[in-house]
């Protein structure tokens, strides 16, 4: 006989990703109710990646991914925008500055317009204090200089899910 007590063990079913179901055991509720609620909604963020240069979309998704983020990228910031706009949800966005035929800064300022719970995060090779503060005034959560390691994106990027989660809270 087992000393383990099999009535206080329960599992369920939750959403996972590609809306399969996985088995989940009690063991989460412990973590705290934001990271069930994580669970619940598939991963610990939806986040869109809009970068024109295809091999960086990847890597940058690949990081994401393996961390546990939903991650969709886009070689545009029209084409993320027409996704919102489609009823896409996303909770935060990460862009290249040098985009074409939107770059960055203003895909930052549309963002913050049309879809202002979703938080932004500015990723570029331009080196610039006066670049990154205008990003910053303008609304962007972070500007993350590249080249960045895997460690830096996602302190970036939890950083930034966590201020939203936060705002969030407070407005409703």
């Amino acid at each position: 006989m087992s000393d383990k007590d099999d009535s206080t063990e329960r599992n369920y079913l939750v959403p996972s990703t590609g809306n399969k179901l996985a088995r989940r055991s009690d063991a989460l509720v412990v973590r705290g109710l934001r990271d069930l609620k994580a669970v619940e909604q598939g991963g610990k963020g939806r986040i869109f990646v809009v970068d024109d240069q295809e091999s960086l979309r990847e890597v940058i998704c690949s990081m994401l991914t393996s961390a546990g983020y939903e991650c969709t990228a886009f070689a545009g910031g029209l084409e993320a925008i027409a996704s919102l706009e489609s009823g896409e949800k996303c909770d935060l966005l990460l862009t290249d500055l040098l985009n074409l035929p939107l770059d960055g800064f203003s895909l930052l300022e549309r963002m913050k317009q049309t879809f202002p719970k979703v938080e932004v995060v500015i990723a570029s090779a331009i080196h610039d204090d006066a670049v990154t503060e205008a990003c910053i005034r303008s609304g962007a959560y972070q500007y993350l200089r590249e080249p960045f390691e895997r460690e830096q994106l996602l302190d970036a990027v939890s950083r930034a899910l966590e201020h939203r989660r936060v705002k969030l809270e407070h407005h409703e």
